[in-house]
């Protein structure tokens, strides 16, 4: 990636962000979910450093292929969606917080950084953070599974 991109990554910087408060805010209104919307607040906070390391490293150069998206628009549509729901008008109860978070975390900016750090043979920066991802990925599954254990079987 060039430096002329840089935009794009402070898009998906601004993304993680929005997403950690999004799940702070969560974990504040759902106090019987705490620990599962902290822990997703703090791997949003964990990708939004990872994102912030590449931009330094993009500027010589060395940019994890595909960690990015090419659209800000994209991105600016996912954070404006997240900042416009922030509400109990828009998160009426448990389900819709899951169903909202659920929906998000399948948006193409998150989906596109998972892909980037779970692809096949990836190049040797993108290894580099990947191990310093460890597991925080796949947040759309851990959600949907914590949903059907805490609200759909009910």
């Amino acid at each position: 990636m060039k430096i002329n991109n840089l935009p794009n990554i402070d898009a998906a910087i601004e993304l993680e962000y929005a997403l950690s408060v999004l799940y702070q805010y969560f974990s504040e209104r759902f106090p019987e979910d705490k620990s599962f919307w902290m822990q997703l607040h703090l791997e949003e906070i964990k990708h939004a450093s990872l994102l912030k390391t590449i931009k330094d490293i993009a500027v010589i150069e060395k940019m994890p292929k595909g960690i990015v998206m090419e659209s800000v628009e994209e991105y600016r549509k996912t954070i404006s969606r997240i900042e416009a729901c922030m509400n109990e008008e828009c998160i009426t109860d448990l389900n819709a917080a899951f169903e909202f978070a659920y929906s998000v975390e399948k948006t193409s900016g998150e989906i596109h950084f998972q892909r980037a750090l779970t692809k096949q043979d990836p190049d040797e920066i993108t290894k580099i953070f990947i191990r310093l991802n460890g597991m925080d990925l796949n947040h759309a599954s851990r959600i949907l599974e914590h949903w059907k254990a805490t609200v759909m079987e009910q």
